[in-house]
């Protein structure tokens, strides 16, 4: 549980500040409505995962540590996207408009975070299995069952992905304004699935 929440302590700091300081620097709102995102996403994990771990810490297996690790790099890679100039990871890196994976920032921030939600899939159905101890539960059936969230996730950041490739292609601001709608919309339902769904979750499964 330590090593746990040591990586998501870390997250958490970094994701604040860096949506502070984007706030205060008032940079394109894209990257503020992002912050706000990856912030959501890693209170999430903190809140309701480490909640689910606390109660079952026998269940917190070798495999979901490795996730958890994997977790940790590619959010980090977001945080250091969505802020070069500001953040706990790498400090100020002035040089970061130079760099190929700095100018189109946004698709890897995407990127990333399809492959987090991706693997996130296997850590809850790794932890839900492991609780049933001796019983077998079908994969796609507990997907459907528990899963919805994160295929909402990995297909919105697909399409975010698709955009800012045709943004970056040809300049156009029609994609680059549906993408911070979409985000924008992606913000909201994060916050109703953290705030409402997930506590009456919780509270039904006792």
């Amino acid at each position: 549980m330590t090593f746990y929440s040591i990586l998501y302590s870390v997250l958490f700091i970094s994701s604040f500040s860096n949506l502070i300081f984007i706030v205060i620097s008032k940079q394109e709102f894209l990257s503020a409505i992002i912050s706000v995102i990856l912030c959501l996403v890693i209170i999430n994990d903190i809140i309701y995962s480490s909640h689910q771990l606390d109660r079952n810490s026998e269940d917190y297996l070798l495999s979901m540590k490795f996730i958890d690790l994997l977790n940790f790099f590619v959010l980090s890679i977001s945080l250091i996207l969505i802020s070069p100039q500001n953040n706990i990871f790498v400090g100020n890196l002035s040089i970061a408009p130079s760099f190929f994976i700095f100018k189109y920032r946004f698709i890897f921030i995407w990127i990333t975070l399809t492959i987090y939600f991706s693997v996130s899939i296997i850590w809850d159905y790794l932890l839900y299995e492991n609780s049933l101890k001796d019983r077998k539960t079908n994969f796609l059936y507990w997907l459907g069952r528990n899963g919805l969230f994160q295929i909402i996730s990995i297909a919105l950041c697909l399409l975010q992905i698709v955009l800012s490739c045709l943004f970056a292609y040809n300049q156009k601001i029609f994609f680059e304004r549906i993408e911070c709608y979409l985000s924008i919309l992606w913000s909201m339902l994060l916050f109703i699935y953290i705030t409402i769904y997930k506590p009456i979750k919780f509270r039904s499964n006792g």
